[in-house]
């Protein structure tokens, strides 16, 4: 922990603490002190030592999962006094911290109560606004490298216990957003300051959305917002939408004068199964990083076809899916009217009419464009087999075209 925000929750401990007039201590989910109130207490005197729950006869995993105020253990017979465990979030998030109010003098009144939730959620939400503070729900390390490696399993499991525990309530419709800064996904490379940018970006993003309807998770410099929309909200063009406000966030929250490289990825909407939803927008944020996009919103239904050629190594790309023919064709710029054509018939399935109104162009002339082509490929476009092939060669084509363009990343990719 920072030492900013280490003063910043030792001051509000102290303030509480000085206001109720009792000891107040706060955790993290896993029960690790953050701060305490003692006398002339400062950031360096606390240590992060493990608060043991044992003694209030519950298990770290029943203290970790309160999510509204709840007062545990204390005796009036022997004069133990109770302690009230108060979940702090910011307002539309899940718990981050955990506050522990010693009542020495008796439980507190519900007007009390509800100031102190009052106070520490807005401090809380004041630093998650800063990126001071990234909130943990869904943040451990294997809740986050299931979603980072699109582990359908692990996250049938992880998706499943939350819905059965009420975090995540559904019609059945799945929408998962991916945001990636830098546009390098490699958590060595997320340092502090860039992962409070994107912990602030996702948390305000997902505070437009319902709480139970919103699941987020973070890995290195990538998060993840998964959500379940009504089925009123359900339409086609709903994954663009969410994707454009995503990357509005970030082009509003950027620092002046800084250029941060981000991308932004979407996944259709999946109907019954969430893992596929996160599934679809982890692959497209690997294409976009494998092609050495930046500042992009990248939509699983435009770009998944190419999302298993991202994964190819280069050589082989260049060698065995862009045959001589189809490169002689892309390197000839007297064939740049050609080259349109196809990728355009290609794109629409075969679909002539299509294309003729796409590129405003008579039928006739498109059909005597894919004949052109044809004499120079080789291939028979008319056929699936043969559209097949020259799509998968311009694919492969233009995914070494952009890896040279950046530098080839090296690794399984050479």
């Amino acid at each position: 922990m920072n030492g900013l925000l280490a003063q910043h929750l030792q001051e509000l401990v102290q303030s509480l603490a000085a206001s109720l007039d009792v000891p107040v201590e706060l955790t993290d989910l896993h029960l690790h002190r953050v701060a305490r109130s003692v006398p002339n207490a400062s950031p360096d005197d606390v240590r992060a030592e493990p608060v043991s729950p044992r003694h209030l006869g519950l298990s770290t995993r029943a203290v970790t999962r309160i999510s509204v105020p709840v007062y545990i253990g204390g005796s009036v017979e022997l004069g133990v006094p109770s302690t009230l465990v108060l979940p702090v979030s910011s307002p539309g998030s899940a718990p981050s911290l955990l506050l522990w109010i010693t009542c020495a003098r008796g439980p507190l009144s519900s007007e009390r109560v509800e100031s102190v939730s009052r106070i520490a959620e807005a401090s809380v939400h004041a630093l998650e606004g800063a990126g001071l503070l990234v909130p943990p729900e869904w943040a451990d390390d294997h809740v986050g490298r299931a979603f980072a490696t699109g582990d359908l399993e692990t996250l049938d499991v992880l998706l499943g216990r939350a819905i059965r525990e009420g975090r995540l309530q559904h019609d059945d419709s799945f929408v998962c957003l991916a945001l990636s800064m830098p546009a390098a996904i490699d958590a060595r490379s997320a340092d502090p300051a860039t992962r409070g940018r994107l912990a602030a970006l996702t948390n305000r993003f997902a505070e437009a959305h319902p709480r139970n309807r919103c699941l987020i998770a973070f890995s290195g410099s990538v998060s993840f917002a998964l959500l379940a929309p009504y089925p009123r909200d359900v339409h086609d063009a709903l994954p663009e939408l969410l994707a454009t406000k995503a990357a509005d966030l970030v082009f509003r929250s950027r620092p002046q004068g800084v250029d941060v490289p981000w991308l932004v990825a979407a996944s259709t909407v999946v109907s019954g199964r969430a893992s596929a939803a996160v599934w679809q927008a982890r692959q497209s944020l690997d294409l976009g990083d494998s092609l050495g996009w930046k500042h992009q919103v990248i939509r699983w239904d435009s770009t998944g076809h190419m999302a298993g050629l991202a994964a190819v190594p280069t050589n082989i790309l260049a060698h065995h899916f862009v045959s001589p023919p189809l490169r002689w064709l892309l390197e000839d710029e007297s064939a740049a009217a050609l080259v349109e054509t196809l990728r355009a018939y290609l794109t629409t399935a075969g679909n002539v009419k299509q294309v003729a109104a796409d590129l405003y162009l008579h039928r006739a002339t498109v059909y005597h464009r894919i004949r052109k082509v044809e004499e120079r490929l080789g291939i028979d476009l008319f056929s699936g087999g043969g559209r097949l092939e020259a799509h998968a060669g311009l694919l492969a084509a233009d995914i070494v075209a952009s890896r040279l363009a950046v530098g080839d990343r090296g690794g399984t990719r050479r």
